[in-house]
């Protein structure tokens, strides 16, 4: 034993500190927490996405998408469908409200199993600091990625059931939105980009960097919690 294992002990410590304050997600049992507050958005006229439940208030449960997830359809019923307590579920949502500059939308339901993930405080910057900021248009984003922010992406892709969650990090911020690499693909527009430290909402996703004519599933763009906060404050709900 002696010196060399106390070194061994100091450098994992050290380790385990320093990805603890980095935001490395470390406890999957928050997953399912998660997963509970995000439903499946699909419209009368066909078509889905995903949303994220983020607060109850008089009986009604409001539920964050991207725009075009709903376009077309906004004077139809939407229905809800997701996975609660190992019980599939069915809701009916009313349209509420939807930006006037940004790829967000709002419903409500009533009387919802839905968990709730409650938003960043837009006093909390997440995304932007001196060490992270980068422009946008840099181009090679995978080197610098480990210096990034850890997060969770989490939607209702294709078919796929119960919603996926994926783990990655923020690649470049840009105003009041932000790319990231956690695996995303189509269906899961409108469900959100959550803190794993602090089990928030710090974006929702509304598409995917394009390359050559192709999607990159691991370059998704997400509105970040400053626009979502200015969405809710433009919109009579």
């Amino acid at each position: 034993t002696g010196w060399p294992m106390r070194l061994v002990v100091f450098v994992a410590l050290a380790l385990l500190v320093g990805c603890a304050s980095l935001g490395m997600p470390t406890d999957t049992d928050d997953l399912d927490v998660i997963r509970g507050a995000v439903c499946r958005v699909m419209r009368y006229v066909g078509g889905h996405g995903s949303g994220v439940a983020f607060l109850e208030r008089d009986g009604w449960t409001y539920i964050l998408t991207a725009k075009h997830v709903t376009a077309g359809a906004e004077e139809h019923p939407f229905i809800l469908a997701y996975s609660k307590d190992g019980r599939d579920r069915v809701e009916i949502a009313e349209f509420v409200a939807k930006s006037r500059e940004h790829d967000l939308a709002l419903l409500k339901t009533c009387g919802s199993h839905l968990s709730v993930l409650p938003l960043a405080l837009p006093t909390h910057n997440y995304l932007i600091s001196d060490l992270y900021l980068r422009a946008w248009d840099e181009g090679e984003y995978g080197p610098l990625a480990g210096r990034y922010q850890w997060v969770y992406a989490v939607g209702y892709m294709n078919q796929l059931y119960p919603p996926v969650v994926s783990v990655g990090r923020i690649l470049a911020v840009d105003k009041q939105r932000f790319m990231h690499s956690a695996a995303s693909w189509f269906g899961s527009s409108g469900g959100p980009v959550v803190d794993p430290c602090f089990m928030c909402i710090i974006g929702i996703n509304v598409a995917l960097r394009v390359v050559d004519g192709m999607p990159q599933s691991d370059n998704v763009i997400a509105l970040d919690v400053s626009a979502v906060y200015g969405f809710l404050e433009e919109s009579p709900w």
